[in-house]
């Protein structure tokens, strides 16, 4: 039963890309959105975030220390939620500061040069907050 399960799941199609061609998230590392529109909206359970944890230059804030961004993709990283999908659960909010791994997600820039992140809300695995 094993073999068959593990041959099904060999032969089935990530859910995520549905068929599509893997996305190479090195190309869209810098790649800005258009200026000339803005986004009021995303679908199904996306959510459009910035980076919280990371100063101008990208390096992540981490104990106190900015590591470069080198070191940082396979990193824990924290987010704002600034719009929230239709499809997405009631538990995520605009505001809400989310920890997402850092190899996850759609990264861009706006037009304001902020770093923004398109992330499914299942890749997000908790709320947070800053310790005080």
């Amino acid at each position: 039963m094993t073999k068959l399960i593990e041959h099904v799941a060999q032969q089935a199609l990530p859910n995520e890309n549905r068929g599509l061609p893997t996305l190479n998230l090195d190309e869209c590392e810098r790649t800005g959105l258009p200026m000339d529109w803005d986004i009021i909206g995303v679908f199904g359970d996306i959510l459009m975030c910035k980076y919280v944890d990371e100063n101008p230059h990208g390096e992540v804030l981490r104990n106190g220390i900015y590591l470069k961004q080198e070191v940082t993709q396979n990193l824990w990283r924290v987010v704002e939620v600034l719009i929230v999908g239709p499809s997405a659960s009631k538990n995520v909010n605009v505001g809400d500061l989310l920890m997402i791994p850092g190899d996850r997600g759609i990264p861009g820039l706006s037009k304001d040069g902020t770093k923004l992140i398109f992330i499914n809300e299942p890749r997000a695995f908790a709320k947070v907050k800053p310790n005080t």
